[in-house]
């Protein structure tokens, strides 16, 4: 049994670092290793080895796009390096590091290709930029996309919103073949992504476009979101926001056109605590081989928020959180890379619960008992949240040695 005691500040520095940062992927979209008539030999691995070194080390951050060779003769490897053209040096950097890692221990074939979330690594036995030959694929792994209510009149929104901003990358001046954006339908907005490798010149990007864009039409024709891979070009709509803007890429996050900071604040709140589990709850869960019979306990301890002090950091982000609720956009408030990587149930259901939890009655907040049952059981259904409440934690003197007008409680939650 492993116990985690942690304090209030530790819980609100925690929480709010992990709302605001969004890592990187660690899983792979799809991988292709592709038998070719060249051997996988030790100086062909060595080589590859050097050659991967070298694309994660030197592509550009400028350009997020490398291509280069390593070796002679039967032996000599192509590697081509992307970068998603919203991401940033050092998530970029990060992707390439795990794509290469990922690649060798998947592959044992003189031609492969893996794809990530914001980066794909490319290599061959030959110089690829000689033979351009699309083949679109979708990820292996599964979004839990649902189906839309008019199919039709969704797919005819996300169609013209791809076709719109494949013409603004080819056309684009700065030569980066990327380029995101979004679109209103009926409720709500779509957003899309389209990219081309830097090697490939403008017309064979707007072939590879088109011929990926027939293909997430047909894999994906009636779902909220699809995504067609290939060697050249990625195509992507969602309804929720999954990439980064260039405030993004600069540290902070922008959302309906309002800019988030970082603030470390030294304050509690049940919906900081339920966020918290549910964290510590999903890693459990994504655990490798977890060990059978095997139980954490977390042994919180928070202190009590007098009411009715107001938080402006907490203020905006309940107040966000329950507008979006209300309108049914709760997934626009979620980090986009945590849609993809759990469940959207359950995630929106984590929301939910810590929305009852700062209803402004405290007779309707559920207890922490019965919090730690909601988060454990998918099946007991949940009552509407009402308008939550606000709190934040007393200005206290520096000089001032221990906290005042404070009430503490320890909350012990078991998960199997």
């Amino acid at each position: 049994m492993v116990k985690v005691t942690i304090s209030s500040a530790v819980i609100s520095v925690f929480v709010l670092a992990f709302y605001f940062h969004k890592p990187v992927n660690s899983n792979p979209l799809l991988s292709d290793c592709i038998p070719t008539t060249v051997s996988y030999t030790s100086s062909f691995e060595h080589n590859l080895k050097t050659l991967l070194k070298s694309l994660v080390n030197n592509t550009p951050s400028s350009t997020g796009y490398k291509d280069t060779s390593y070796g002679d003769g039967l032996d000599q490897v192509y590697g081509q390096a992307l970068c998603r053209g919203d991401v940033n040096v050092t998530d970029c950097q990060k992707c390439l590091e795990s794509a290469s890692q990922g690649i060798m221990n998947k592959c044992k074939t003189t031609r492969a290709i893996i794809w990530y979330e914001v980066c794909q690594i490319h290599y061959f036995p030959y110089d690829f930029r000689k033979m351009q030959i699309y083949a679109g694929k979708k990820p292996e792994k599964s979004y839990h996309r649902k189906k839309v209510a008019h199919p039709d009149q969704f797919r005819l929104a996300w169609t013209k919103l791809i076709k719109k901003l494949s013409d603004e990358a080819i056309n684009d001046s700065n030569g980066t073949m990327f380029k995101t954006g979004d679109t209103e339908y009926s409720k709500g907005k779509i957003y899309g992504l389209v990219q081309c490798t830097r090697d490939i010149p403008k017309r064979e990007c707007k072939i590879c476009l088109r011929s990926a864009l027939g293909d997430i039409q047909g894999f994906f024709p009636s779902e909220e979101g699809g995504i067609i891979l290939s060697s050249n070009c990625n195509v992507r709509f969602e309804i929720f926001r999954f990439f980064y803007t260039q405030s993004s890429k600069d540290g902070s996050m922008r959302h309906k056109g309002k800019k988030r900071k970082i603030l470390l604040v030294a304050s509690c709140t049940s919906s900081l605590l339920v966020i918290l589990m549910c964290s510590f709850a999903v890693y459990l869960k994504r655990k490798k081989n977890p060990k059978q019979g095997e139980s954490y306990e977390i042994t919180i301890q928070h202190y009590r928020c007098d009411l009715p002090y107001y938080s402006l950091t907490y203020v905006f982000l309940t107040d966000e959180a329950w507008q979006l609720w209300r309108e049914g956009k709760e997934v626009e408030f979620v980090d986009p890379l945590m849609m993809e990587s759990s469940p959207t149930e359950d995630i929106i259901r984590c929301m939910h619960i810590g929305l009852l939890c700062v209803q402004e009655d405290p007779n309707d907040r559920p207890t922490m008992s019965s919090v730690v049952v909601l988060l454990g059981s998918g099946t007991v259904s949940l009552p509407q949240p009402r308008q939550p409440a606000f709190c934040v934690p007393k200005v206290i003197p520096i000089n001032q040695s221990s906290f005042t007008n404070r009430s503490v409680s320890d909350t012990t939650a078991s998960i199997q």
